[in-house]
């Protein structure tokens, strides 16, 4: 996720003509903070991120990463129901690394929402 976030930021950075003191200065950072950002090194708290949001214009769109927070709850209820519906059990962290596959897979196109149920059985098999 740290790559994913510094290539966005830098890339809406430069889509705006903002070297890195301009846009640091816009959001109320030290240059060589957006500069670790962009390197990966670390990512902001999520009040950051909004700000961030801000400064190229309120954007809905995940600037940084952050969660579409529907699509999670949605992997995560698909995920549930099938679970109990099929009397199905993973250890918590096998569980967690599943969500976060599929939530992935959604947002890179590679799992259509209708096809949620078919790919959480078939990777239920291979974690087995």
């Amino acid at each position: 996720m740290n790559k994913e976030f510094a290539e966005k930021v830098k890339s809406y950075r430069e889509a705006n003509n903002m070297t890195m003191a301009e846009f640091a200065k816009r959001i109320g950072v030290s240059e060589g903070t957006v500069s670790l950002w962009e390197s990966g090194k670390t990512v902001p708290r999520q009040t950051t991120i909004s700000l961030i949001d801000k400064v190229f214009g309120g954007r809905e769109q995940e600037p940084a990463g952050r969660l579409h927070l529907d699509l999670m709850k949605e992997v995560i209820q698909t995920v549930e129901e099938i679970f109990q519906k099929d009397k199905l059990y993973l250890p918590p962290k096998k569980k967690a690394e599943l969500l976060i596959l599929l939530y992935e897979e959604v947002i890179e196109g590679k799992t259509t929402r209708k096809d949620l149920e078919g790919r959480v059985l078939s990777l239920i098999k291979l974690a087995s």
